[in-house]
């Protein structure tokens, strides 16, 4: 069975909140498999037609670019974590499963949780500081959970929800 690719509150209680923005498990599966897929046919027509099939069929890069984006998907998430005892808010981004992007904020900056809508189903979860800077908590997707998090956010800091 395929793990969710929904943004979920993994832990919540009066100290800390952790909010995940899981891998694309599917679209990155797919991506892996069509890369495979490719390279197994490439193979079978050079089997049956020469070796000449395999340039004139495409080149060999477009199967690894099409692995590289679907292990990208595979191996890239986001984790948000608000604790009281520390005072803070910690965002880790990790890319490839490599950790790239760590940022903390102090609670007591932070205004609110909103999520943001681009296209009309694409959105991301914003946490606005009293100073109205917006910091983003990931990018713009068209996975579920955007709202719960947001909402489980504003309701850690004694706020109302999101809209």
């Amino acid at each position: 069975m395929i793990p969710s690719s929904t943004i979920a509150v993994v832990e919540q209680s009066a100290d800390r909140l952790e909010i995940l923005d899981p891998p694309r498990y599917m679209t990155g599966m797919f991506a892996v498999a069509l890369a495979v897929a490719y390279v197994l046919a490439l193979l079978f027509f050079q089997k049956r037609r020469g070796p000449a099939v395999l340039f004139a069929s495409g080149h060999p890069a477009i199967p690894a670019a099409i692995l590289l984006v679907g292990l990208g998907l595979l191996t890239s998430w986001t984790n948000v974590t608000l604790s009281r005892s520390l005072g803070n808010m910690t965002v880790r981004t990790r890319y490839f499963g490599i950790p790239l992007a760590v940022q903390s904020v102090s609670l007591g900056l932070i205004r609110s949780a909103t999520v943001e809508t681009r296209k009309g189903y694409l959105q991301r979860i914003v946490v606005v500081l009293r100073s109205g800077e917006p910091i983003p908590l990931g990018r713009f997707t068209g996975q579920a959970g955007h709202y719960d998090a947001a909402n489980a956010i504003n309701s850690f800091l004694g706020h109302s929800s999101s809209p």
